[in-house]
C-alpha cells in the first residue's frame, strides 16, 4: 500500500476530528434543548428565557422558539 500523500493525510485527520466534535456539539444542544423545554413547563416562558439569560449567559438566539 502506497503512503498517503502529508497533506491529505493531514485534510483526512482534520476533517474527521472536526465531524467528531460537530457531533458532540449537536448531542450537548440537544441536551440543552430538553433542560431548556423542561424548564419552561414551569416557569412562564419569558421568565425562563431572562432567568437563562442571567444565570447561564445564554444569548437571545439560543432561546429563541
Amino acid at each position: 500500500m502506497a503512503d498517503i500523500d502529508p497533506k491529505a493525510q493531514a485534510l483526512s485527520l482534520a476533517v474527521k476530528r472536526i465531524t467528531d466534535l460537530q457531533r458532540q456539539m449537536t448531542c450537548r444542544l440537544l441536551a440543552m434543548a430538553v433542560e431548556i423545554e423542561k424548564l419552561t413547563e414551569i416557569l412562564p416562558g419569558a421568565e425562563a428565557k431572562t432567568s437563562l439569560k442571567a444565570r447561564c449567559s445564554l444569548p437571545d438566539t439560543e432561546l429563541s422558539a
